[in-house]
């Protein structure tokens, strides 16, 4: 039994052979795992890409948008009271404009008042009726017809007479506001007026 003890501790690894089972005890990668690294780094390449473009396409819509915003008038429309009293119209809120008849009134229509901020030319169109210009200080009324051109500020007169058949009446009309800036438009509103009795008007601003 000594001599087979004595026998064992006289057996010893070469050089090579400790090569060869040091290598075996090292854990080696599957096949496929060289493979897998490579998809999983390409993937992240294409997701970082992607987050690139969408940052640079949403980004600057979302900034061109921001600045669009900025850029748009705050509109503020004053119609006025019997006695002269000015009152500002509200977005669909319905004001009492008044009562108007060519027979009964001194003035040449109803007047509006309408003032856009940052805007250098406003245009107003109307439906039914017709647009004039007027000042006490100038007694003269200036007809427009159905389509005028005006400052910011500008008081502008409707009425439901038409120019080229004053016998009718209108019984409601679309007063739509344009602004402008370096012939660029960048607001609207619209006003729609409608008769509440034979000579009694109201109107509501519509946003759009």
């Amino acid at each position: 039994m000594n001599r087979y003890l004595d026998g064992m501790k006289e057996i010893q690894a070469g050089d090579e052979l400790k090569r060869q089972l040091m290598n075996s005890a090292k854990p080696q990668p599957s096949p496929g795992s060289g493979k897998a690294f490579a998809f999983k780094k390409t993937a992240a390449l294409l997701a970082a890409a992607c987050a690139i473009i969408f940052l640079a396409v949403f980004g600057a819509s979302f900034l061109q948008s921001g600045s669009e915003k900025a850029v748009f008038p705050s509109f503020v429309i004053t119609a006025y009271a019997a006695d002269g009293t000015p009152v500002e119209m509200k977005p669909n809120v319905q004001l009492p404009l008044g009562k108007y008849s060519p027979f009964m009134s001194s003035v040449p229509g109803l007047p509006i008042s309408i003032s856009a901020e940052g805007a250098d030319a406003i245009t107003v169109t109307v439906t039914e009726g017709s647009l004039s210009l007027w000042s006490p200080s100038a007694p003269k009324v200036i007809p427009k017809g159905k389509s005028m051109s005006a400052a910011s500020g500008t008081k502008i007169y409707w009425s439901p007479m038409n120019d080229q058949s004053p016998e009718t009446t209108a019984k409601k009309s679309t007063v739509s506001v344009i602004a402008y800036k370096n012939n660029k438009e960048i607001g609207r509103r619209s006003i729609e007026i409608r008769a509440v009795d034979d000579f009694f008007y109201s109107g509501t601003v519509v946003e759009k």
